[in-house]
């Protein structure tokens, strides 16, 4: 498995779970008040009581809506890899070959996950 496959078959399994979420995902937000992570669209459901707020403001933070715009920002990042349009640093090393195992580090608990990818 190259470093782009495994990137891109994390990507499909954050969208994937990101758009089983009851709801639409892509039109509603989810919110953290009074102890309760609920969203403001039309479903309207709580989805989780939060008693500590840190942990209710990371979950709401972390809506599907927002996590499939990150999988969108991810894959455009690696389009540009894949596309072969680089850009090049101060010293002259390709900016995206050397972002790809950045982004790889995302998942680094992932069981496909290999070590020389390691930034």
């Amino acid at each position: 498995m190259t470093i782009e496959e495994f990137i891109n078959q994390r990507i499909a399994d954050e969208e994937r779970i990101a758009e089983a979420t009851s709801g639409t995902a892509t039109e509603r937000e989810w919110v953290y008040a009074e102890g309760r992570v609920s969203d403001t669209g039309e479903y309207r459901g709580l989805h989780a009581e939060a008693h500590d707020p840190r942990d209710g403001v990371h979950i709401a933070r972390h809506d599907p809506a927002r996590v499939l715009r990150q999988c969108e920002a991810i894959r455009t990042l690696v389009a540009y890899h894949d596309g072969g349009v680089c850009g090049f640093g101060e010293n002259g090393e390709c900016l995206h070959c050397n972002l790809l195992p950045i982004i790889a580090a995302i998942w680094s608990d992932h069981s496909d996950y290999r070590q020389e990818w390691k930034p």
